[in-house]
């Protein structure tokens, strides 16, 4: 029974790749990720070289950046900070870019991940053709596939243990924002912030 879940689980895993878009549709990816955008519930962000540049959805002209020499511009106009503000305007800049190091770090472990299980697939179609052979039976397939998926569940468990840290990291951020618009009143009337 085992023999023949994993001989139709590879086979389903070789159709899938025979079947992948090679040219994924450009207009699909330009919604998804945009432009050097990142959208959330009301809020656009931008990355403009080191400046971040939060844009309301609903009017474009309403903005909030927080440039690469930690000063905050709202809509354009330099807000004068005293020392707290100006500690969160930095830490705000800095764990931003931190958190979008640590999601593209966990984006590519997750693609070898990916590929780590493709190739478990191919594994297992030449371990098919193996059983063939009078020195190899249904048991030692069962055994090396089960090795080699228990590896790679170990590796889809680091990932998500990353996945963890980033999510607190996200979590932080969103704190420092909530305190920057506490302490400071132009950003009191953007609740889209």
């Amino acid at each position: 029974m085992k023999i023949q879940f994993y001989l139709v689980l590879s086979l389903l895993m070789v159709a899938c790749a025979f079947a992948a878009d090679p040219e994924p549709d450009q207009e699909q990816h330009e919604r998804q990720f945009g432009d050097n955008d990142m959208c959330f519930d009301d809020v656009r962000v931008r990355i403009d070289d080191d400046d971040i540049i939060l844009i309301n959805k609903e009017n474009d002209d309403e903005t909030v950046e927080f440039t690469d020499d930690y000063e905050l511009l709202i809509d354009g106009e330099k807000i004068d900070l005293d020392r707290k503000q100006q500690k969160l305007v930095e830490e705000f800049h800095t764990m931003t870019f931190d958190l979008i190091d640590e999601a593209k770090k966990i984006g590519l472990e997750g693609a070898k991940v990916g590929i780590s299980g493709a190739a478990l697939g191919l594994v297992a179609v030449g371990n098919v053709f193996k059983l063939l052979s009078p020195d190899y039976d249904s048991e030692d397939f069962e055994r090396e596939m089960e090795e080699e998926a228990e590896k790679l569940e170990k590796k889809a468990e680091k990932l998500e243990e990353k996945a963890e840290v980033l999510e607190d990291m996200a979590d932080e951020l969103d704190e420092i924002r909530d305190d920057l618009q506490d302490i400071t009143p132009e950003l009191q009337d953007y609740e889209w912030f």
